[in-house]
């Protein structure tokens, strides 16, 4: 929870990285592990259509957010991005009745924002 300068409100903050490592060093959590991404080691990740545990799962992480912020997008493939915006709009835009996050998508997620340095390692 990040406290924000304008009000006394807190604001419900999830802070993801590409590598296990930068989320260990940030007490967040990966963004494979957040939007269910796969991992693919070498060459460009495979898409494929999310069954129903993997859009609950999204859902329950989104479920109640204002941001995501996601770290160090410099070192993410535009391959991964796209992957990251399919999951998102997915997870947001079909809520099913019965499904962990059985709320309207304006309870779900408000904000993403990324972060990176395009000086450092580039995404393969």
């Amino acid at each position: 929870m990040a406290k924000s300068k304008f009000s006394a409100k807190t604001v419900p903050v999830k802070v993801s990285t590409p590598t296990g490592f930068a989320a260990f060093n940030i007490s967040g959590t990966t963004i494979h592990r957040t939007l269910c991404l796969s991992i693919e080691h070498g060459k460009p990740p495979n898409y494929s259509r999310l069954n129903q545990e993997n859009l609950n799962v999204i859902r329950k992480s989104l479920h109640g957010l204002k941001l995501l912020i996601t770290e160090e997008v410099s070192m993410v493939s535009s391959l991964t991005l796209l992957c990251i915006y399919i999951h998102i709009t997915v997870s947001v835009a079909d809520v099913s009745p019965g499904s962990v996050a059985d709320v309207s998508p304006d309870e779900l997620l408000d904000s993403l924002i990324v972060a990176g340095n395009s000086f450092q390692i580039v995404a393969l």
